[in-house]
C-alpha cells in the first residue's frame, strides 16, 4: 500500500528569512529605525506648527488693532473738526486696546494716516492714503426735547456711580416740539417782566467725553437785550448782549462750561437758559452760537 506524501511549500520570502534569520533582525530594525525617524520628523512638526501659531495670534491682532487706529484716528479728528494742519494733532496719539496698542503718525504732504499696532512683541502697521476725504466734520452738540435723552449709538455706558449735578428749575419756557429740526422755545413772561428761553443740549462724541464752552454769539428777530446765559442753573454770561454783535465770552462761574458725556451713571442732556429783558413776540425766531476750547462752532436754531 502506497503513502502519498504532500510537502507544504512555504512563500519564497518566508523561507528565505527563515534560513536566514540574521538578515531579517536586521531589516527589523531597519524599520524600527524609519519608523523612529517618522515619529520624530511628526513631533517636530507639530512643535513648530504650534510655535508658529502662537506667534501668528499676536501678530493677527496687532494688524486688527492697528485698523482699529485708522477707524479711530478719522473719528478723532472729524468730531474736532480738523483739517489741513490741524490734522497734525494724531501725531503720536496712543491708544491702550485690549492687549495692545496704536499709535497714530499723520504725515501732511503725503496726506497718509499711519496706525502702528503693537501686541506683546508684535507689530504691524496700516496706512490710509489720501486721508483727508475720509474726514467730515462731526459736531458734537445735539438738542435733545429733555433733560434724560436715551442713551447714544456708539458711546460706551456710562458707568460711574456717582451723580452728576442737576439742573435747577428756574420759571421759563419748556420747549415746544414741532415739525422740523429740532424743539422750538416758547417765550413765556417770566414774574419779573423777563423772558427767558431754555433748551437742552447733549455731547455725542466718544473721543471728546467733555467739551468745554467759553463763547457765545445770538442773533434773534426782535427788540431788547440778552441779559444772561445759565447752564444747569449756572451763571455763565451777566451782561448786555446785543442781536447780531460779535462773540462774547463767558464772564461767570469760571467763564467756562463744560457739556460731558456722562453725568455720573447717566446720559444727559444740560439745560440752557437765556433770559432777556424785552418783549419777545411769540413767533420770534432764534440763533445761538456757542464756541469751545478747539475753536469748535456749534449752532443752535428756534423758530
Amino acid at each position: 500500500m502506497e503513502r502519498e506524501s504532500h510537502v507544504i511549500r512555504q512563500a519564497g520570502c518566508l523561507r528565505y528569512l527563515r534560513d536566514h534569520r540574521g538578515v531579517s533582525i536586521i531589516a527589523l530594525i531597519i524599520i524600527m529605525a524609519v519608523l523612529g525617524s517618522l515619529g520624530y520628523v511628526f513631533s517636530a512638526m507639530i512643535a513648530t506648527k504650534q510655535y508658529s501659531m502662537g506667534m501668528a495670534a499676536p501678530s493677527q491682532q496687532a494688524f486688527y488693532i492697528a485698523n482699529s487706529g485708522i477707524e479711530y484716528g478719522i473719528r478723532y479728528a472729524s468730531e474736532r473738526g480738523w483739517t489741513g494742519a490741524a490734522l497734525n494733532g494724531l501725531d503720536g496719539t496712543a491708544v491702550n486696546l485690549g492687549r495692545g496698542q496704536f499709535t497714530l503718525d499723520y504725515d501732511q504732504p503725503a496726506d497718509t494716516l499711519s496706525s502702528a499696532g503693537q501686541v506683546a512683541a508684535s507689530q504691524r502697521e496700516v496706512a490710509l492714503e489720501n486721508f483727508t476725504p475720509f474726514v467730515s466734520a462731526i459736531k458734537c452738540l445735539e438738542l435733545v426735547d429733555k433733560i434724560d435723552p436715551p442713551p447714544i449709538s456708539g458711546i460706551p455706558p456710562c458707568t460711574s456711580v456717582t451723580p452728576g449735578p442737576r439742573p435747577h428749575p428756574v420759571p421759563g419756557p419748556v420747549p415746544v416740539p414741532v415739525p422740523g429740526p429740532g424743539p422750538v422755545p416758547v417765550p413765556i413772561p417770566h414774574p419779573s417782566s423777563k423772558y427767558d428761553v431754555r433748551f437742552y443740549i447733549r455731547n455725542t462724541c466718544s473721543s471728546q467725553p467733555t467739551i468745554t464752552l467759553t463763547q457765545f454769539q445770538a442773533t434773534w428777530n426782535g427788540g431788547g437785550k440778552l441779559k444772561k446765559i445759565s447752564f444747569d442753573g449756572s451763571l455763565k454770561f451777566n451782561g448786555n448782549y446785543n442781536s447780531g454783535n460779535t462773540w462774547s465770552a463767558f464772564n461767570r462761574g469760571g467763564n467756562s462750561q463744560d457739556v460731558s458725556t456722562c453725568y455720573g451713571a447717566q446720559y444727559r442732556g444740560v439745560e440752557v437758559l437765556v433770559r432777556f429783558n424785552g418783549i419777545l413776540a411769540g413767533n420770534t425766531t432764534f440763533v445761538f452760537l456757542f464756541r469751545d476750547t478747539n475753536g469748535a462752532v456749534y449752532t443752535f436754531k428756534f423758530g
